[in-house]
């Protein structure tokens, strides 16, 4: 339950700039942990490599980690037939954390959702169903010493809307919401950035965020709306890019450099929490927590939404611009596809 680091949490969150850690699944992926393996039950069965990384992380500047649990609810664990461990996983993977943390870092008990992010996966649950299992993975998190709660990766805001409640109904701990945003400020569920931040801030979120998503560009972007629209603190984690498939591996190809740069342009933008999420290692969590070591929140400027311009009369009306499809336009159409770059050089494929 709460405890004085979750008020002091919510302190700094407020009146300063926080780095957080960086990917749990990259760095098991990079070190022969196959992805048929579920990574929350190493809780269990490797809990010295998964402290070893949290420990990886708090070395390169984390002042706020976040435990190995995103997918231990137990919808997610029943396709490993792991159900049955569901607060023993959470309840390890908060001591876990806890213990590398000791007292001077922050402990995030990670909760992701409990379906697919796909639109139209996973089977309809009653309500009450989400409730239960959501109820089950705070409660462990909580019992094992967790400072906050931080909701991430969810798509569908009914969905958060609904664990926001339940973790705060059923801890005193401040919870954390992050959704993940994919196309012009909407997540794939169709839930738009500043729309979701108003409902989320009134239903009593400590902060709120994007996580995943489309990499620091679009992040920055999403934090950017949501800086105008509300002075609640602000998170980000993005990845790092889109990875690439060479020789049976993915690999990430955003620098560094790149990130540190975009870490700085998140705080400008509004960030409170920056972190990353795939992609992300302790190499890259280093030059993003040391870009923004003694920065201070950016002001804001809240924008209010403009009017909506008043209908013209039909006789004011434009005519209307030519359309490329118009019978009339001079010469044949002529189209043609290229394949898009899979990392951030574009000069082959522009002129392609």
């Amino acid at each position: 339950m709460a405890n004085a680091r979750s008020d002091l949490f919510v302190q700094h969150i407020r009146d300063g700039v926080l780095a957080g850690d960086g990917a749990i699944g990259t760095l098991l992926y990079e070190r022969g942990i196959g992805i048929h393996v579920n990574a929350d039950s190493l809780n269990l069965d490797r809990a010295d490599q998964i402290g070893a990384i949290h420990e990886e992380y708090i070395s390169a500047g984390a002042q706020l980690i976040e435990t190995n649990t995103y997918g231990a609810n137990r919808f997610k664990l029943a396709k490993f037939g792991l159900e049955k461990k569901t607060r023993e996983i959470n309840l390890a993977g908060a001591r876990i954390a806890r213990k590398a943390a000791g007292e001077e870092v922050f402990v995030a008990g990670a909760v992701g959702p409990l379906a697919p992010t796909e639109i139209g996966g996973g089977p309809v649950r009653k309500e009450e169903q989400v409730r239960k299992a959501f109820e089950e993975q705070v409660i462990a998190l909580a019992e094992g010493g967790v400072d906050l709660i931080l909701l991430e990766t969810f798509s569908d805001l009914d969905e958060i809307l609904i664990a926001l409640d339940v973790a705060k109904e059923k801890t005193d701990l401040p919870v954390g919401c992050q959704l993940a945003f994919v196309e012009r400020g909407r997540t794939v569920q169709g839930a738009e950035a500043v729309d979701a931040l108003g409902r989320l801030e009134k239903a009593g979120a400590a902060f709120v965020g994007t996580n995943c998503g489309r990499g620091p560009k679009a992040a920055t972007g999403v934090i950017e709306k949501m800086g105008q629209a509300s002075q609640l603190p602000l998170s980000a984690f993005p990845n790092a890019g889109f990875p690439q498939f060479l020789g049976g591996r993915y690999y990430y190809l955003m620098t560094p450099e790149y990130l540190a740069e975009s870490a700085k342009d998140l705080v400008a933008a509004g960030a409170n929490l920056i972190g990353g999420c795939c992609g992300t290692t302790p190499n890259e969590i280093r030059v993003m927590a040391r870009a923004i070591r003694g920065m201070k929140p950016a002001a804001r400027k809240i924008v209010s939404a403009p009017p909506a311009e008043p209908l013209r009369k039909t006789s004011e009306a434009a005519p209307p611009e030519p359309h490329f499809l118009d019978p009339g336009r001079p010469g044949p159409l002529i189209l043609a596809e290229i394949d898009p770059p899979k990392g951030m050089r574009t000069k082959k494929s522009l002129e392609g």
